[in-house]
């Protein structure tokens, strides 16, 4: 993914157009993880904006990214 592919960025949060689909993605301490994928971009910026409202800390920001990472 190239910086270009970043729509919508909201604190820790983000949302980039993969293949067909927009992804919100939560950043980590040295990646980003994917939290949700969408068909409609204003649904991916809401989820994104939802997020980065919900999760206002880094701190609640690299718990839920470690919450996503595990198997």
């Amino acid at each position: 993914m190239r910086e270009s592919d970043v729509l919508h960025e909201n604190g820790h949060f983000w949302v980039g157009k993969t293949k067909s689909d927009f992804t919100v993605f939560v950043v980590g301490a040295t990646h980003s993880v994917s939290d949700s994928t969408y068909a409609d971009l204003s649904v991916a910026i809401a989820r994104c904006n939802y997020l980065a409202k919900r999760h206002t800390t880094y701190r609640e920001a690299i718990d839920l990214h470690a919450k996503l990472s595990r198997p």
